[in-house]
């Protein structure tokens, strides 16, 4: 329920709160909210990625020319090799 108030608060359309209620982490997952393009900025992100052992990140997204970019751009300075998804 917390997600979707959240998602409330970000003024999404009733439909697409509904729609999305099956992405919500299951347990033991990560949930790191943004509020900026990059998902490195302002997060815990780095710290969580490096705490785990990643090395390397498959990134995928909607918004390509900006959030994905931008975080793609974050995590090559981060020093994390980048896999970008085309057309998932």
């Amino acid at each position: 329920m917390e997600r979707a108030d959240s998602r409330r608060a970000a003024g999404l359309p009733e439909e697409f709160i509904e729609n999305l209620s099956h992405l919500s982490p299951l347990p033991g997952e990560y949930l790191l909210p943004k509020i900026r393009m990059s998902a490195f900025i302002g997060t815990g992100l780095d710290l969580t990625l490096r705490t785990l052992g990643v090395d390397s990140l498959v990134v995928t997204g909607i918004q390509t020319p900006n959030c994905v970019r931008t975080t793609v751009f974050d995590a090559i300075a981060y020093n994390y090799p980048v896999c970008v998804v085309d057309d998932a």
